[in-house]
């Protein structure tokens, strides 16, 4: 990361660590692509499902967020609008097979408690799926 911030043009450097298994997760090493910063605000949402590998910030250490524009630059998902984008998704996904039990419901909730009057809000696309799909279970 340090090279990629001091480096004028790290185009190289930048395409190499986008197509390698370079960055531990919470489900092994993964591609930055697929790997997800945690943020203390809104990360209550990639805890919802296991399936979001995020990086591992304890085995990183706290300096792992000070690099969030280089790592943005490789493909990890750093921001709450990429982040809802897969995580409506997943939820979307896990709504259609019924796998979405209770500890799901009961995460997501309070992920929702959480967010209400911070900055973060889920658009309005997320909102219908909450609203439309089956993912409550009532008796």
């Amino acid at each position: 990361m340090e090279c990629i911030k001091y480096s004028n043009s790290p185009i190289k450097l930048l395409g190499s660590l986008k197509r390698t298994n370079c960055l531990k997760t919470n489900m092994g090493f993964k591609t930055p692509g697929e790997c997800f910063l945690y943020d203390p605000v809104w990360g209550c949402i990639l805890e919802v499902f296991d399936g979001l590998p995020v990086i591992d910030h304890e085995f990183y250490g706290e300096k792992i967020f000070s690099y969030k524009d280089e790592l943005m630059q490789i493909g990890v998902l750093v921001d709450f609008k990429d982040a809802i984008k897969k995580f409506a998704s997943l939820f979307q996904q896990k709504a259609l097979e019924n796998s979405i039990n209770l500890q799901h419901v009961i995460s997501f909730l309070s992920c929702c408690r959480l967010l209400k009057g911070s900055d973060y809000s889920f658009p309005s696309d997320f909102s219908t799926i909450i609203c439309k799909k089956k993912w409550l279970r009532t008796e």
